[in-house]
This record gives C-alpha cells, sequence and structure tokens, in this order.
C-alpha cells in the first residue's frame, strides 16, 4: 500500500496452488506503469489495485482468476488498451473497474457472469461497445457502500453501472431473459446508444422491459439475417430491421407487436397491409421522419404509445372498423394537423392526442362513448368540435388549454359525467353553452 516509489512493471507469477492477491495489496502505487497479471493468481481481492493511474497497455485479467473484488481497479485511469475478463467470473464487484476511463475498444462480459453490482464501469468513457453475455440474469438493483482505500467508501446505487460511459454506441445482450434493472442500467448511457441487440426469439419481452430506456437507439434482433427486414412469427411482426424510406406491411401479418419499429428514423411512410388488425404498445414510438400512415379498412385497434414522438406526422384518417385509440398513441405528434375519425371508433384513451398542437378542427362519430382524461389538452390551434350524440363521458382536462376553441359547444343528453376542468381555459369559447343533461343525473 502506498508504494509510491514502485517505478516500472508490476509482475505477478502466481503459482500452482493459486495466488491470491490482498484486499489494497497495490493501493496507491501510482509510479507503476505495466502490470502483468499470470495464471498462477487465483484472486484479487478489493481495492487490490485502488489509485495505481501509472499502469499503461491491457488489462488482461487470466482465466485463472475466478474473483474479483469491489474497487480492484478503481481509478486505474491509465489503462489505454483493452480490458480482458476471465471466463469464469461469476460476479462483477461493485466499483470493480470504477474510473478505468482510459480503456477502450469493446467491453465482452463472460457468459459465466450473472450479476452486475452497481459502479462496476462506472466512468470507462473509452468503451464503445459492450456485449452482456448469455448468463447476466441481473443488475444489482440496491445501493451500496464501496471502499475504495482501507478508511474511504464511495456509494453507488444502480443508475451508477454504466454512469459515464459516454462512448458507448451499442450494446448486446445474449441472454434469453432480460436482466432484472435492465432499464434502469441502461438510462445512463441513453444519450449516445445508437444500436441494442437483443435475441429474435425474445424481442417483444426486450421492448417491454427496455424500450423507454435507450433514447433514440434502435432495437434490434442479434440472430437475424440481415437480409430480413421483417421479423414475423405467427402473422406478428415482432420487429423491423430495414432502413428503407417507405415500408409496406407485408402481407397475412395481423399484429404489428410492441415496439417493432422503435426509433426507425429512416421511415418516412408505411402502408398497412390488408389483413392488420392491430398495432401494439409503442409499435412506432420515436419514428421522428414518420410523414404519412395508410390505414387499412380492418385495423381494430391502435395501443398505447403506439405513435408517440412521432414528430413529422401530419395527418391520419382512420379505417371503418377503429374501434379505440389507446392512451398517449399520438402524443408528441407536433405537427400533426388533420385527423379524420371513423364510424366505429368507441373510445380514445387519456392523453391520445395530448399537445398535439396543430390540429384546427375535430368532429366525433355517432359510436363514440369516452373521451380520455387531457386527450386532446394543449390542443391551441384547435378551433371547433363536433361532440356526437351516444358521447358518455368526458375525462378530466380532456380539452384543457384549447384556447381558440370558438363558437356554440353542445353537450348531449348522453354525456353521464364531465370531468374535472374538462375545458378549463378555453378562453375562445363565446357563444352558447348547453348541456342538456339526461334522466339518470
Amino acid at each position: 500500500e502506498n508504494c509510491t516509489g514502485l517505478k516500472g512493471k508490476l509482475e505477478i507469477a502466481g503459482n500452482a496452488e493459486g495466488t491470491t492477491i490482498g484486499s489494497y495489496a497495490f493501493y496507491g502505487c501510482n509510479g507503476i506503469s505495466a502490470l502483468s497479471i499470470g495464471a498462477g493468481v487465483s484472486s484479487i481481492g478489493s481495492g487490490a489495485f485502488s489509485g495505481c493511474s501509472g499502469i499503461k497497455g491491457d488489462l488482461n485479467i487470466p482465466d485463472s482468476v475466478k474473483s474479483i473484488g469491489s474497487a480492484a481497479f478503481y481509478g486505474c485511469s491509465g489503462f489505454n488498451g483493452k480490458l480482458m475478463l476471465p471466463k469464469e467470473i461469476t460476479v462483477i464487484n461493485a466499483g470493480t473497474f470504477y474510473g478505468c476511463s482510459g480503456i477502450t475498444g469493446e467491453l465482452n462480459i463472460p457468459d459465466s457472469v450473472t450479476t452486475i453490482y452497481p459502479g462496476a464501469f462506472y466512468g470507462m468513457s473509452g468503451i464503445s461497445s459492450v456485449v452482456y453475455g448469455s448468463g447476466v440474469t441481473s443488475f444489482y438493483s440496491s445501493s451500496i457502500y464501496v471502499y475504495y482505500n482501507p478508511s474511504n467508501s464511495i456509494y453507488l446505487s444502480p443508475s451508477n453501472t454504466m454512469y459515464g460511459m459516454s462512448g458507448v454506441k451499442e450494446i448486446t445482450f445474449k441472454g434469453l431473459s432480460v436482466p432484472t434493472n435492465a432499464s434502469t442500467v441502461l438510462s445512463s448511457v441513453s444519450g449516445t446508444l445508437e444500436r441494442v441487440y437483443v435475441p429474435g426469439e425474445n424481442y417483444s419481452e426486450y421492448a417491454g422491459s427496455i424500450a423507454t430506456s435507450i433514447g433514440k437507439a434502435k432495437l434490434l434482433a442479434s440472430n437475424v439475417s440481415e437480409e430480413d427486414e421483417f421479423v414475423i412469427k405467427k402473422k406478428k411482426l415482432i420487429s423491423y430491421q430495414g432502413n428503407a424510406a417507405e415500408v409496406e406491411i407485408p402481407a397475412g401479418v395481423e399484429v404489428i407487436s410492441s415496439y417493432a419499429f422503435l426509433n426507425c428514423s429512416s421511415v418516412e411512410k408505411v402502408k398497412l397491409n390488408a389483413e392488420l388488425k392491430t398495432i401494439e404498445t409503442g409499435a412506432f414510438r420515436g419514428c421522428t421522419s414518420l410523414e404519412e400512415i395508410e390505414f387499412n379498412g380492418a385495423l381494430e385497434s391502435i395501443g398505447s404509445y403506439a405513435f408517440y414522438g412521432c414528430t413529422e406526422l401530419k395527418a391520419v384518417s382512420f379505417g371503418e372498423r377503429l374501434n379505440s385509440i389507446g392512451s398517449y398513441a399520438f402524443n408528441g405528434c407536433t405537427w400533426l394537423e388533420e385527423v379524420s375519425f371513423n364510424e366505429g371508433l368507441v373510445s380514445i384513451g387519456s392523453y391520445a392526442f395530448y399537445n398535439c398542437a396543430h390540429i384546427s378542427e375535430l368532429s366525433f362519430n355517432k359510436e363514440l362513448k369516452s373521451i380520455g382524461d387531457y386527450a386532446f389538452s394543449g390542443c391551441t390551434e384547435l378551433t371547433a368540435i363536433s361532440l356526437n350524440e351516444g358521447l358518455e363521458s368526458i375525462g378530466n382536462y380532456a380539452f384543457r388549454g384549447c384556447s381558440k376553441l370558438s363558437g356554440d359547444l353542445m353537450i348531449s343528453e348522453s354525456v353521464k359525467s364531465i370531468g374535472s376542468s374538462a375545458f378549463e381555459n378555453c378562453t375562445g369559447l363565446k357563444g352558447k353553452l348547453e348541456i342538456a343533461g339526461n334522466a339518470e343525473g
């Protein structure tokens, strides 16, 4: 510990019985310029090389090493090559490579690893891609104090696991099951991520767990041929892998799965096939170049967040069989101007068209029963609405802030409930307000 006069290469050969490098064994030896760990070393203790910031080159930990303690290489910022991990370790402890900012290239987590603790890779800004082995089942979900020297500790939370890995553009998960707490860990690198690869057979499971934590990254199936644009299973489109500007959904597909087109920024136009019945949650979320979608006559439901954040979408005209539009379905479609509702539509979910500030006019069909909370709140260019006979409920804040609404407003006797602040701040309403009411009250 603190042998600062050691200035050259440190070579630890180990022996046949297995040499153990104890906790803080070389802590603060910042004059060491090179490190060689031999095949006779079996374990590396906590903080063993903490603060050895002068060591350069690769960090090659041989396969003989079965365990590496927390903060073992804490602050070893001088390493400027690759990190090679042993093939039989099962845990990567908290803060193990904290601050190893000079290590570059791809970080491969062995298939033997099952659990990764907070702060394990904190600040490894030189890493460009990460591959999580097939055995990784969890990112430890509790915060923890880690001693990086005998008397000082640092508090690490689960969100710190990959925090500061600002160079990471690609992550691959090999395991069939989504590691617990993966979404929390991924959120810290969401700003730089471009691609996340997951097993095709479990694409939907991964998508449901991490889709909202990967920023604008594209979610892709890892075991699919590059020639296959569409991943389809049992009439369900699981994932779109291509980069085309115009996409036509293949014949026979009846369902577009959750997040199938997540963050597909190249797509500008989508034509639905004749058989499609369902668009699931987040199917086209983050398709920021999508300008046009050609709906068919068979579509029955649009799931929540289905077109969330499709900022270039200008107009939508729904087919005659559409029954429901889910919550947040078109939320954030800031340039949406024209919406044409079909005759069979029964429900519009909460926040469905929230802040779609360019919609100017709405007319609802006679079948519509409910308008959800905040459904059209913030549609500041909306000048006219025609509420239908048969409508039963208007949700809380449904038209809040639609300040350009003008003329008369007629609410028919079929309406059983008008939510709190449903028309709050609709300051342009200056004509007649008629609320018929009904026998049930």
